[in-house]
């Protein structure tokens, strides 16, 4: 999974989601918060998938194939408030994974996670403007994009 965001102008934002299907995981939808605050960004939903209420709530709200690798670009006003960072829930027929738990500079990010089963890990990489692209392998979904000093680091 990917995401991309940055601020533009008045109160503007765009996300960019780009999700890769998981062998053996049914994933159903991609839900996007800002943290610490919780607030439902965006959902990306399968459109086969019975409809998550929680669509409802969110600032922009997608329908689209998730067996496809699917860029959308969504628009929508968002004041970045106390936030510093994203989560990335997947929700599958077995239940809800969080996926990613980034500490990021919401103004403009990108990055992406991937769980490698074999290695019981999730794959974090993060793109900063000269430190190019950045990968740390971690227990868990949490890790902090450092653009200062060019890592990502496990935990946030």
């Amino acid at each position: 999974m990917s995401v991309a965001g940055k601020a533009e102008g008045e109160g503007g934002y765009t996300l960019r989601l780009v999700f890769q299907p998981v062998a053996g995981l049914p994933v159903q939808a991609v839900l996007v918060y800002a943290e610490p605050s919780h607030r439902l960004v965006a959902v990306l939903q399968d459109a086969k998938a019975q409809p998550l209420t929680e669509a409802r709530k969110a600032l922009v709200a997608v329908e689209s194939e998730l067996s496809l690798t699917a860029a959308p670009l969504l628009r929508f006003s968002f004041d970045l408030h106390e936030d510093r960072g994203v989560a990335v829930e997947l929700r599958t027929t077995q239940g809800a994974l969080l996926l990613a738990r980034g500490q990021v500079d919401l103004r403009e990010f990108a990055f992406s996670s991937e769980y490698e089963p074999q290695l019981r890990k999730i794959r974090h990489c993060c793109s900063c403007g000269s430190c190019g692209r950045m990968c740390q392998g971690c227990d868990d979904a949490y890790f902090t994009c450092d653009c200062g000093s060019c890592t990502v680091r496990c935990g946030w």
